[in-house]
């Protein structure tokens, strides 16, 4: 696999198999027929007419196949699916009556606090409502498909090894309150992301060596597949400063990045095509043959210090060696709720001199509900004071920054 940082690998993960089992039992489907071989249609609509269309099928596959690896079982039901399932209920039964509640207009907070609140998904469904029953067909054309998951690459193509690669990524797991006629409820429903559950216990036989049975071969197989980056790259020329801003499992790539700048600068590499903007439509500044490293300044966030301080060993390397200048650490849980945003703000007369004299570049990785905004609102007040600007001149230079690939975001949720 040919990538530059700050590319990704989407990973394709199976459902949970308790999850398919209990699926399997409730719509009846006999063990026989999981080994009959389907193929699914896709329907594609035509832009130019919207009752004709083009359709593909997918290779062939068998029902418990497809069950697995196609139809995502845990997907949060939307209301158009309840009022599809109400169909498959006794007629006026209590479960018909509540399912075409909840997908009405007169039931959006009762839609909000039962279902939106668990997170449930038509297994869920079919469980909690035992007078629905559907036929499988129908079942599955209300079913959306999985969705690979990407993760950020921690590794430069640079490296001695360069087929293999590095990921990080957290375990979800996050309890919701159980909602029983309406009211919430103390009880707890535990969830946890299909992913990286998936992963975890994949890696749980190399973590934990000593709970593996002796002789037990551990082969572990994961389907991925190669995600490039539209413009979440390097800079070619490797003088110009950087700012990189990442939280949690934001780091990871920045991790790649001071991997490959380490390498760059040992091997003298004038290395423009993994670096730059080379596959979009921009022009890539050629690199001095004198190899000159800029100052790179790293906010990292994290609860505890000795709990979750990802990739610390490689920052303090990267430090020790020269390759990063400055490395902020952001403990939550050990300053009063202190975030990445706050050092940024703390160090705002270095932030605005990195990128406004010296043609700085800023990336930031991480969550785009909360800490993107609240770094972006770091940013423009680091303008606003240090470079005398009126809030709405800074939302500018900002906007302007990113539209020149100077200000970079790789954000999610």
């Amino acid at each position: 696999m040919t990538y530059v940082p700050g590319d990704s690998i989407g990973v394709r993960c199976p459902n949970n198999p308790d999850v398919v089992a209990y699926f399997v039992r409730r719509l009846g489907i006999a063990t026989d027929d999981l080994h009959i071989r389907c193929t699914v249609q896709s329907i594609k609509k035509n832009a130019a007419s919207k009752s004709s269309g083009s359709s593909s099928n997918l290779p062939t596959r068998s029902l418990f196949q497809l069950l697995t690896h196609h139809y995502d079982l845990e997907a949060q039901v939307k209301k158009s699916t309840l009022r599809a399932l109400a169909t498959y209920c006794d007629v006026d039964s209590t479960d018909q009556r509540a399912l075409l509640y909840l997908s009405s207009k007169d039931g959006p907070l009762h839609f909000q606090n039962f279902v939106e609140s668990q997170r449930l998904s038509v297994v869920d469904i079919l469980r909690l409502f035992p007078a629905c029953r559907p036929p499988l067909a129908s079942v599955l054309s209300l079913l959306p498909t999985l969705s690979p998951r990407y993760y950020s690459l921690a590794s430069s193509p640079l490296s001695s090894q360069p087929h293999k690669v590095h990921i990080a990524f957290t375990i979800v797991e996050y309890d919701l309150p159980v909602v029983q006629g309406g009211t919430t409820t103390s009880r707890l429903l535990r969830r946890r992301g299909l992913c990286t559950s998936w992963l975890h216990a994949l890696a749980r036989p190399l973590l934990h060596p000593q709970t593996t049975p002796v002789n037990a071969a551990v082969a572990v197989q994961i389907p991925i597949f190669h995600h490039p980056t539209k413009d979440f790259t390097l800079p070619a020329n490797p003088s110009y400063p950087l700012i990189l801003i990442g939280p949690g499992t934001g780091v990871t790539p920045f991790v790649g990045f001071l991997q490959h700048r380490q390498l760059q600068r040992l091997k003298h590499v004038d290395d423009s095509e993994s670096c730059g903007t080379w596959r979009g439509n921009h022009a890539v500044e050629l690199v001095e043959h004198a190899f000159e490293l800029g100052q790179i300044d790293l906010f990292f966030g994290c609860r505890h210090r000795h709990q979750d301080f990802l990739f610390q060993r490689h920052l303090d390397s990267f430090i020790h060696e020269g390759v990063l200048t400055h490395l902020h650490v952001a403990a939550s849980r050990e300053q009063a709720k202190h975030y990445v945003q706050h050092d940024v703000a703390e160090h705002g007369a270095a932030v605005y001199d990195l990128v406004a004299r010296q043609g700085g570049y800023v990336y930031v990785c991480g969550d785009g509900m909360h800490m993107a905004k609240d770094v972006h609102a770091a940013l423009v007040q680091v303008f606003v004071e240090h470079g005398h600007m009126t809030h709405q001149e800074a939302e500018v230079a900002w906007k302007d920054l990113a539209l020149r690939q100077r200000y970079v975001r790789d954000i999610w949720g």
